[in-house]
């Protein structure tokens, strides 16, 4: 039986026995090279999916970790800052009030030594009352003996 294949070029394609040895050929090839190439490729094909999935999800768990990470550096780098802020402000107040300690007692020094000058300025004071009284009873007394002379 002549089957036209392409009629316009005169080309007949014709059925008969004969035609089962290229089909056979074909599926043996077709058999041998599925076991041999084409799931062999396959496999490979999936080793590298699987590969490439392990390392992706690798990557990803990796990712979230230096995420993870990061974040807690970030909580701790806010942790210290603060604490650095507590110790500063403590020291602060600390100063400030070892400050104010200290100008009290020098103020209070200087009360003292205010209060000892002005008691030593009263007795200078006292003992010049003194001298001068001393004197002026003198001068009065020289003054009363030269207006007055002894009879």
């Amino acid at each position: 039986m002549n089957v036209p294949l392409l009629p316009t070029l005169g080309i007949y394609f014709d059925i008969d026995g004969t035609i089962i040895i290229p089909i056979a050929v074909f599926w043996i090839l077709v058999i041998v090279l599925n076991k041999l190439v084409f799931q062999r490729f396959l496999q490979v094909v999936e080793w590298r999916e699987e590969g490439v999935s392990g390392s992706r999800k690798d990557a990803a768990e990796m990712e979230s970790r230096a995420e993870e990470l990061r974040e807690e550096y970030h909580e701790k780098e806010r942790q210290a800052r603060r604490e650095a802020q507590e110790v500063r402000q403590n020291l602060r107040e600390q100063g400030m009030r070892e400050q104010d300690q200290r100008f009290e007692e020098v103020r209070e020094e200087i009360r003292e030594e205010m209060d000892e000058e002005r008691k030593e300025i009263q007795e200078q004071l006292d003992r010049a009352r003194e001298e001068m009284e001393k004197q002026a009873r003198g001068l009065a007394s020289a003054m009363v003996a030269k207006i007055l002379p002894e009879t």
